[in-house]
Protein backbone atom coordinates (compact mmCIF):
# COMPACT_ATOMS: atom_id res chain seq x y z
CA UNK A 1 0.00 0.00 0.00
CA UNK A 2 1.98 2.86 -1.63
CA UNK A 3 -0.54 5.30 -0.05
CA UNK A 4 0.51 4.76 3.28
CA UNK A 5 4.43 5.34 2.61
CA UNK A 6 5.84 8.03 4.57
CA UNK A 7 6.82 10.09 1.35
CA UNK A 8 2.89 9.72 -0.31
CA UNK A 9 1.23 12.14 -1.00
CA UNK A 10 -1.80 10.93 0.90
CA UNK A 11 0.33 11.05 3.95
CA UNK A 12 1.98 14.75 2.99
CA UNK A 13 -1.68 15.37 2.85
CA UNK A 14 -2.79 14.03 6.11
CA UNK A 15 0.30 15.53 7.93
CA UNK A 16 -0.56 19.02 6.61
CA UNK A 17 -4.06 18.47 7.83
CA UNK A 18 -2.85 17.32 11.50
CA UNK A 19 -0.75 20.88 11.08
CA UNK A 20 -3.82 22.74 10.66
CA UNK A 21 -5.76 21.14 13.54
CA UNK A 22 -2.51 21.87 16.14
CA UNK A 23 -2.70 26.01 14.28
CA UNK A 24 -6.21 26.09 15.44
CA UNK A 25 -5.98 24.92 18.89
CA UNK A 26 -2.83 27.47 19.04
CA UNK A 27 -5.24 30.04 17.44
CA UNK A 28 -8.17 29.60 19.78
CA UNK A 29 -6.16 29.46 23.02
CA UNK A 30 -3.96 32.61 21.92
CA UNK A 31 -7.67 34.40 20.92
CA UNK A 32 -9.15 33.79 24.44
CA UNK A 33 -8.29 37.26 25.70
CA UNK A 34 -9.89 38.57 22.25
CA UNK A 35 -7.73 41.59 22.00
CA UNK A 36 -5.18 39.11 20.93
CA UNK A 37 -7.32 37.51 17.88
CA UNK A 38 -5.47 39.55 15.45
CA UNK A 39 -2.06 38.24 17.00
CA UNK A 40 -3.15 35.05 16.69
CA UNK A 41 -4.71 35.14 13.10
CA UNK A 42 -1.21 36.68 12.05
CA UNK A 43 0.91 34.11 13.16
CA UNK A 44 -2.26 31.53 11.85
CA UNK A 45 -1.06 32.46 8.53
CA UNK A 46 2.66 32.81 9.03
CA UNK A 47 2.84 29.32 10.27
CA UNK A 48 0.50 27.86 7.46
CA UNK A 49 2.66 29.56 4.72
CA UNK A 50 5.69 27.79 6.53
CA UNK A 51 4.08 24.43 6.55
CA UNK A 52 2.84 24.73 2.81
CA UNK A 53 6.59 25.12 2.03
CA UNK A 54 7.36 22.41 3.95
CA UNK A 55 8.91 24.02 6.70
CA UNK A 56 6.57 23.04 9.44
CA UNK A 57 8.89 21.02 12.05
CA UNK A 58 8.81 23.51 15.54
CA UNK A 59 5.00 24.75 14.51
CA UNK A 60 4.47 25.82 18.09
CA UNK A 61 7.87 27.51 18.52
CA UNK A 62 7.15 29.11 15.28
CA UNK A 63 4.11 30.11 15.93
CA UNK A 64 5.05 32.19 18.69
CA UNK A 65 8.05 33.67 17.68
CA UNK A 66 5.33 34.77 15.10
CA UNK A 67 2.72 36.08 17.19
CA UNK A 68 5.39 37.78 19.58
CA UNK A 69 6.95 39.34 16.63
CA UNK A 70 3.87 40.73 15.36
CA UNK A 71 1.72 41.30 18.44
CA UNK A 72 1.99 44.82 18.34
CA UNK A 73 0.80 45.83 14.85
CA UNK A 74 -1.79 42.94 14.97
CA UNK A 75 -2.79 44.57 17.91
CA UNK A 76 -3.06 47.94 16.21
CA UNK A 77 -4.53 46.50 13.38
CA UNK A 78 -7.44 44.16 15.52
CA UNK A 79 -8.17 47.18 17.23
CA UNK A 80 -9.25 48.96 14.24
CA UNK A 81 -11.81 45.79 12.95
CA UNK A 82 -12.69 45.29 16.60
CA UNK A 83 -14.92 48.35 16.94
CA UNK A 84 -16.79 47.70 13.48
CA UNK A 85 -17.41 44.42 13.80
CA UNK A 86 -18.99 44.89 17.59
CA UNK A 87 -21.27 48.03 15.10
CA UNK A 88 -22.22 45.63 12.51
CA UNK A 89 -22.78 42.89 14.82
CA UNK A 90 -25.29 45.38 17.23
CA UNK A 91 -27.17 46.46 13.98
CA UNK A 92 -27.93 42.70 12.52
CA UNK A 93 -29.02 41.90 16.28
CA UNK A 94 -30.88 45.16 16.98
CA UNK A 95 -31.91 47.16 13.59
CA UNK A 96 -34.72 45.35 11.83
CA UNK A 97 -35.64 48.65 9.18
CA UNK A 98 -35.34 46.76 5.95
CA UNK A 99 -34.01 50.35 4.58
CA UNK A 100 -30.96 49.51 6.76
CA UNK A 101 -30.77 46.07 4.89
CA UNK A 102 -28.61 46.74 2.44
CA UNK A 103 -26.43 49.19 4.18
CA UNK A 104 -25.58 46.42 6.74
CA UNK A 105 -25.21 43.54 4.15
CA UNK A 106 -22.39 46.07 2.35
CA UNK A 107 -20.81 47.22 5.44
CA UNK A 108 -20.27 43.59 6.21
CA UNK A 109 -19.09 42.86 3.01
CA UNK A 110 -16.69 45.37 3.17
CA UNK A 111 -15.50 44.12 6.87
CA UNK A 112 -15.03 40.80 5.74
CA UNK A 113 -13.25 41.55 2.33
CA UNK A 114 -10.63 43.61 4.52
CA UNK A 115 -10.51 41.29 7.30
CA UNK A 116 -9.16 38.48 4.73
CA UNK A 117 -6.43 40.42 3.82
CA UNK A 118 -5.41 42.51 6.37
CA UNK A 119 -3.96 39.82 8.97
CA UNK A 120 -2.29 37.70 5.74
CA UNK A 121 -0.89 41.23 4.68
CA UNK A 122 0.63 41.38 8.32
CA UNK A 123 2.31 38.28 8.36
CA UNK A 124 3.82 38.50 4.99
CA UNK A 125 5.49 42.16 4.49
CA UNK A 126 7.31 44.28 7.10
CA UNK A 127 4.83 47.79 6.94
CA UNK A 128 3.74 50.09 9.17
CA UNK A 129 -0.07 49.74 10.40
CA UNK A 130 -1.14 52.65 8.42
CA UNK A 131 0.48 51.60 5.24
CA UNK A 132 -0.80 47.95 6.09
CA UNK A 133 -4.21 49.05 5.92
CA UNK A 134 -3.91 51.05 3.31
CA UNK A 135 -2.60 48.15 1.37
CA UNK A 136 -5.57 46.32 3.10
CA UNK A 137 -8.15 48.34 0.94
CA UNK A 138 -6.27 47.89 -2.17
CA UNK A 139 -5.28 44.82 -2.52
CA UNK A 140 -9.13 43.16 -1.47
CA UNK A 141 -10.25 45.19 -4.63
CA UNK A 142 -7.25 44.94 -6.79
CA UNK A 143 -7.48 41.02 -6.39
CA UNK A 144 -10.91 40.83 -5.75
CA UNK A 145 -10.93 37.08 -7.45
CA UNK A 146 -9.07 35.95 -4.55
CA UNK A 147 -10.57 37.90 -2.20
CA UNK A 148 -14.03 36.61 -3.65
CA UNK A 149 -12.47 33.00 -3.33
CA UNK A 150 -10.91 32.81 0.18
CA UNK A 151 -14.68 34.38 1.39
CA UNK A 152 -16.30 31.70 -0.63
CA UNK A 153 -14.13 28.92 1.31
CA UNK A 154 -15.40 30.55 4.91
CA UNK A 155 -18.70 30.48 3.27
CA UNK A 156 -18.33 26.60 2.45
CA UNK A 157 -16.96 26.46 6.46
CA UNK A 158 -20.13 28.17 8.17
CA UNK A 159 -22.94 26.39 5.66
CA UNK A 160 -21.17 22.82 6.81
CA UNK A 161 -21.17 23.80 10.60
CA UNK A 162 -24.82 25.30 9.95
CA UNK A 163 -25.74 21.85 8.11
CA UNK A 164 -24.25 19.81 10.59
CA UNK A 165 -25.43 21.41 13.55
CA UNK A 166 -29.04 21.53 12.18
CA UNK A 167 -29.01 17.74 10.64
CA UNK A 168 -26.00 15.45 11.41
CA UNK A 169 -24.36 17.01 14.89
CA UNK A 170 -21.89 14.09 15.23
CA UNK A 171 -20.17 15.73 12.29
CA UNK A 172 -19.58 18.39 14.49
CA UNK A 173 -17.14 17.83 16.13
CA UNK A 174 -14.76 16.87 12.72
CA UNK A 175 -15.81 20.58 11.88
CA UNK A 176 -15.06 21.80 15.04
CA UNK A 177 -11.52 19.96 14.81
CA UNK A 178 -10.40 20.99 11.52
CA UNK A 179 -11.47 24.48 12.59
CA UNK A 180 -9.64 27.47 10.89
CA UNK A 181 -6.08 26.74 11.10
CA UNK A 182 -7.20 24.31 7.75
CA UNK A 183 -9.05 27.03 6.61
CA UNK A 184 -5.87 29.25 6.57
CA UNK A 185 -3.90 26.52 4.60
CA UNK A 186 -6.25 26.76 2.07
CA UNK A 187 -6.66 30.61 2.23
CA UNK A 188 -2.55 31.22 1.95
CA UNK A 189 -2.39 29.87 -1.34
CA UNK A 190 -4.66 31.71 -3.25
CA UNK A 191 -3.49 35.00 -1.56
CA UNK A 192 0.41 34.39 -2.44
CA UNK A 193 -0.93 33.32 -6.06
CA UNK A 194 -2.78 36.99 -6.02
CA UNK A 195 0.33 38.48 -4.34
CA UNK A 196 3.02 37.11 -6.86
CA UNK A 197 3.81 39.79 -8.30
CA UNK A 198 3.90 42.09 -5.35
CA UNK A 199 6.37 40.05 -3.58
CA UNK A 200 10.05 41.09 -4.42
CA UNK A 201 12.34 39.16 -6.92
CA UNK A 202 15.59 39.03 -5.16
CA UNK A 203 17.38 39.37 -8.55
CA UNK A 204 16.11 42.98 -8.56
CA UNK A 205 16.39 43.49 -4.91
CA UNK A 206 12.90 44.31 -4.46
CA UNK A 207 12.87 47.59 -5.61
CA UNK A 208 9.66 48.83 -6.14
CA UNK A 209 8.19 46.55 -4.47
CA UNK A 210 6.95 45.87 -0.95
CA UNK A 211 9.89 43.45 1.35
CA UNK A 212 8.09 40.59 1.81
CA UNK A 213 9.36 39.14 5.43
CA UNK A 214 12.28 36.56 5.60
CA UNK A 215 11.47 33.40 6.11
CA UNK A 216 13.16 32.79 9.38
CA UNK A 217 11.95 35.26 11.36
CA UNK A 218 15.26 34.94 13.49
CA UNK A 219 16.53 36.90 10.64
CA UNK A 220 16.40 41.06 10.41
CA UNK A 221 13.53 42.43 8.58
CA UNK A 222 14.24 44.08 5.44
CA UNK A 223 13.90 47.77 5.64
CA UNK A 224 10.09 49.16 4.38
CA UNK A 225 9.37 50.35 1.25
CA UNK A 226 7.30 53.56 0.07
CA UNK A 227 5.47 51.95 -2.26
CA UNK A 228 2.31 49.63 -2.30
Amino acid sequence: MHFLDYDSKFMQGLGVMTAGVWISLLMLVTSLPVITIGAAVTAGHDVCRQVLDSRGSGITKAYFHSFAGNFAKATLIWCVFLPFAAALLWSWLAVFDTIALIPKIAFSLIWVMCFEWAFYLQSRFDNPVGRTLRNTIIFSVAHIGATLAVIAVDVVYGVLVWASVRYFPQGLFLLVVLGYGNLLLIHVPILEHAMRSQIADPRNNGQGRDQPKPQQRDQPKPQRQDQA
